[in-house]
């Protein structure tokens, strides 16, 4: 038997002409993980708002995008 967990989902919806809302939905199975890194480039066009970001949990509480993640831009990429 073949077991699949999905760590990570991504999905993106137009905002006006301007912007794309992402929603990444990480860890949704509540697996043990560590020392995960999220690399992503943007399309050429497009530039990251790092002040939109908003970690929820899974209860949608807030959380505080600093204490868990460390965000570092290279041109249009990104990684967390």
């Amino acid at each position: 038997m073949k077991m699949v967990i999905s760590l990570l989902k991504k999905f993106g919806t137009r905002n006006g002409i301007e912007s794309v809302d992402w929603e990444i939905l990480i860890n949704k199975s509540q697996s043990t993980i560590s020392s995960v890194t999220l690399t992503d480039t943007l399309s050429s066009g497009l530039e990251l708002d790092e002040d939109s970001f908003v970690l929820l949990d899974k209860d949608g509480n807030t959380l505080v995008f600093d204490d868990y993640f460390t965000l570092k831009k290279h041109d249009q990429i990104f990684v967390f």
